[in-house]
């Protein structure tokens, strides 16, 4: 499946509609929840994206210094470009490994024979070409992801910052989206057909999230699609940006997953949307 097949969907055209209201700030979004740090509370959804602090939750920097401290790292990897000699592909693996550290990943060793230190100079150049190529939200297919992906929340962060347009999906994203869905079927009495509406959750720690649909170690693709579906959607939600209006443009779909972030800490209640227009 392409960007135009699954934006054009029934099932997922209905969702856009319906939560289209949240993004242009029609409804409020009544959140809560209670984490190490001070109490988290959101009224809409660009509240919560107002509210959106890394890598500490609540006293880290604002989002335009993060996202600045991250497009950096896609800048970095812009200079390596194609990859053609060791010296590349050594300042290749430290920007990786630099994002995976952004990211709160302390336990990720990119150039270990586990991961990419297994490629030899040619096959890495391929590989990473490849996935430039097949995870680019704008010309990517579901049906045409590379066999040998490696995917997980960090390799999602590392991605991110090479791929333009493709947003982080770790388990946070993936639970507020999952609550919204949920949200959407419960208001709306809709029953989505297949799967174009399911937002599997990757492993986490967390005891108070989303768990199901689950996506576990070794499911690359299952986790590859949920990424671009997560891209896909979050540009039709885009389409008529309201509130979010007031972030450049560039940085709106970063803007509005850093909002599913905020909302993915804790469950969605079934009485959070605030139907106030």
């Amino acid at each position: 499946m392409k960007r135009d097949d699954y934006l054009a969907d029934k099932d997922v055209v209905g969702f856009v509609r319906w939560a289209g209201h949240l993004v242009r700030g029609d409804w409020g979004l009544d959140h809560s929840y209670k984490g190490k740090g001070p109490a988290f509370r959101c009224s809409t959804l660009y509240d919560a994206f107002m509210q959106y602090h890394w890598p500490n939750p609540f006293n880290g920097p604002l989002f335009q210094d993060t996202i600045d401290a991250f497009a950096d790292f896609g800048e970095r990897f812009d200079r390596v470009g194609t990859i053609d000699s060791w010296e590349e592909r050594q300042a290749f693996f430290g920007i990786a490994q630099a994002t995976a550290k952004w990211g709160g990943i302390n336990n990720l060793d990119i150039s270990s024979t586990r991961h990419w230190g297994k490629l030899d100079l040619y096959d890495l150049k391929t590989h990473i070409a490849e996935i430039k190529s097949k995870l680019d939200p704008d010309h990517a297919d579901t049906n045409d992801l590379p066999e040998s992906l490696s995917m997980t929340s960090s390799f999602s962060k590392i991605y991110a910052a090479l791929i333009p347009g493709l947003p982080i999906y770790d388990s946070r994203v993936a639970c507020a989206l999952t609550c919204l869905i949920r949200l959407y079927r419960q208001y709306e009495e809709v029953n989505p057909a297949g799967d174009v509406l399911s937002f599997p959750v990757p492993q986490h720690r967390g005891s108070n999230r989303c768990t199901r649909p689950a996506i576990w170690d070794g499911q690359s693709g299952k986790y590859a699609e949920a990424n671009l579906k997560c891209a896909w959607l979050l540009q039709g939600l885009l389409e008529h940006p309201g509130e979010f209006a007031n972030v450049p443009e560039p940085r709106r779909v970063d803007a509005l997953q850093s909002a599913l972030f905020m909302l993915g800490y804790a469950r969605l209640r079934d009485n959070a949307i605030v139907k106030i227009r």
